[in-house]
C-alpha cells in the first residue's frame, strides 16, 4: 500500500512538473515574440507549436484520413485545448509586461479558425455572456484583478467525429475546468467544438493542403 500511494504521489508530481516546464516554455518563447514584435515582426505570424504536432499536422496531406489518424488528430484537439488554457493561465499573471501579455493573446488566438468564435457562460441553463474569443482574450488582457489560473480535467462524454459537406470533421469535446488551490475561482463545466480542417499551407516556394486542428466556440457552465 504504501508503496503504491508513494507511485500515485511521484505520478502526480510528474505531471506537475510537466505542466510547470510546458508553461516556462511558453513563457520564454513568449519573451522571443515580444522582443522580435519590439524589432518590427508581426506578432499574428507566429503560434506556439510542438515539433511533434508540428510534424502530425504538416505530414498528413491526403485528401482521405484512416481511423488511425483521426484518432492521431482528435488527441491533438485535445493538446490544443491544454494549450489554449495554460495561455489563459499565463495571461492571469497580472505582474506580466504588457507587451508580453499582449503576445499571449495574439498566440492565443492562433489557436481558434476563426476569430469570431463564440465563448458563452451559462449560469442556471441561462445564457449570461457570450462574446467572440478575441473580445474575451482582450478583456483578460486589460483586467487588473483576475488571477485565477485552472486545470483541464476531461469528461468521457465526448461525441464521435462528424463529417461536413466540405469533407472537414469536426467533434466536441466535454471537459470540467478547475481552478487550482492557489487562487480562487469558480469550477466550470465546460466544452469546446473542434474542427480538423484542410489547409493551404506554404513549404518554401510550394504551397501544399494539409489538415490542420482548431478550436471553435467554447461554452461554460456554471450552476452558482
Amino acid at each position: 500500500m504504501i508503496v503504491g500511494r508513494l507511485l500515485v504521489c511521484d505520478l502526480d508530481s510528474k505531471k506537475k512538473n510537466n505542466k510547470m516546464i510546458k508553461s516556462i516554455i511558453i513563457l520564454i518563447f513568449l519573451l522571443g515574440l515580444s522582443w522580435n514584435s519590439v524589432q518590427g515582426q508581426a506578432a499574428e505570424q507566429v503560434q506556439v507549436e510542438r515539433p511533434d504536432d508540428i510534424r502530425l499536422e504538416q505530414n498528413f496531406t491526403q485528401s482521405e484520413l484512416s481511423v488511425f489518424e483521426l484518432n492521431a488528430f482528435k488527441e491533438r484537439g485535445n493538446q490544443k485545448l491544454n494549450d489554449f488554457v495554460e495561455h489563459l493561465n499565463l495571461l492571469a499573471d497580472i505582474k506580466l509586461e504588457q507587451a508580453i501579455r499582449e503576445s499571449i493573446v495574439q498566440s492565443a488566438l492562433q489557436f481558434f479558425n476563426n476569430q469570431e468564435s463564440l465563448i458563452k457562460t451559462i449560469v442556471a441553463d441561462k445564457v449570461t455572456q457570450s462574446e467572440t474569443i478575441a473580445d474575451y482574450l482582450n478583456r483578460l488582457l486589460k483586467d487588473k484583478k483576475n488571477t485565477t489560473t485552472f486545470t483541464v480535467e476531461q469528461l468521457p462524454q465526448n461525441s464521435s467525429m462528424q463529417k461536413d459537406d466540405n469533407g472537414d470533421w469536426f467533434w466536441d469535446i466535454q471537459f470540467q475546468l478547475l481552478p487550482t488551490k492557489a487562487t480562487n475561482g469558480s469550477a466550470f463545466f465546460a466544452s469546446v467544438t473542434i474542427f480538423l480542417i484542410k489547409t493551404e499551407k506554404k513549404f518554401g516556394s510550394q504551397t501544399k493542403s494539409i489538415w490542420q486542428v482548431f478550436l471553435g466556440d467554447i461554452t461554460l457552465n456554471t450552476n452558482e
